[in-house]
């Protein structure tokens, strides 16, 4: 500010001066006019480094919130596992008093249960739940409580097919049928395996479509990361098209692994009959 104060004086006396029919040195005038140059150009250096230091806390700013929506992103992945968790932990106290209730009354009214969203009766939800627990038995039975061999599997299936007003996007598969699940690490209320312990798994799931012209793409996804993906599509009454997936995965305890459908892909039911049945299954090696 100061610097542009003094050109500017300078200028009006040089004006003044130049005017002047007595001034005829020109020596001195191109003096001037060369202190003149100097002083633009140290004012033009000022502003430039005044420029270039307002665009590197632009930038420093702009890493900033780069690193905090990172951040957001981690801990929202997080809330989401915690609260997958704690779903299943409810539905876990949800089958025990059934247990409870199966010893002290034969009254099964007051019992919820609605695999992959289908209404039952009372009397259905009743025996599901009395299924799930007598293939279970111990649903909260440590992690390490296993097979002498230390064998972990599953395998499941949907035990009918899922109407397309409930086939939406990002649907997690309920395979409520667990026919094998060594271990006990298969939830087959919620359709989640929960790695027991870490270790190398094979992951498998399948999907028909038929019947009826539609589509879907079911993902594997370990947490919230997809490690997979089928694709069945039919576009005739007539056409039955199967497809299959399989994993090698390099697992951690606790992960969460299930199949869930596509939020980009889905048209129609997905198909679980006599004819063909959706499923799930994972071993450790």
């Amino acid at each position: 500010m100061f610097t542009l104060f003094r050109l500017i004086l300078l200028n009006i006396y040089l004006d003044l001066a130049f005017s002047s029919p007595n001034f005829g040195n020109k020596e001195l005038k191109d003096v001037l006019e060369t202190y003149v140059l100097s002083l633009h150009e140290k004012y033009a250096k000022q502003i430039f480094d005044l420029e270039r230091k307002f665009e590197e806390k632009i930038q420093n700013q702009d890493e900033r919130i780069i690193s905090l929506q990172q951040d957001l992103s981690e801990k929202t992945e997080l809330i989401n596992h915690l609260t997958r968790k704690l779903d299943l932990v409810e539905k876990e106290v949800e089958v025990l008093k059934l247990q409870a209730l199966k010893n002290d009354t034969d009254q099964p009214d007051v019992v919820s249960y609605k695999p992959n969203g289908r209404n039952l009766t009372s009397q259905q939800k009743y025996n599901a739940l009395k299924a799930d627990v007598r293939r279970q038995g111990r649903l909260l039975q440590p992690a390490n409580a296993m097979q002498p061999n230390n064998v972990i599997a599953f395998y499941a299936y949907i035990s009918a097919t899922i109407p397309a007003s409930q086939a939406v996007a990002n649907h997690v598969l309920v395979f409520d049928i667990a026919k094998t699940n060594i271990g006990n690490a298969y939830h087959p209320h919620t359709g989640i395996f929960i790695v027991p312990e870490a270790g190398v798994y094979v992951f498998t799931w399948n999907l028909p479509n038929g019947g009826v012209p539609s589509y879907h793409t079911l993902q594997l996804v370990i947490n919230s990361e997809v490690w997979g993906a089928v694709h069945a599509h039919s576009v005739a009454n007539s056409e039955f098209i199967e497809s299959t997936g399989v994993a090698v995965v390099q697992a951690n305890a606790g992960d969460d692994v299930f199949v869930r459908s596509a939020a980009f892909s889905y048209n129609g039911d997905i198909v679980s009959n006599k004819f063909a049945k959706t499923f799930f299954a994972g071993w450790k090696l």
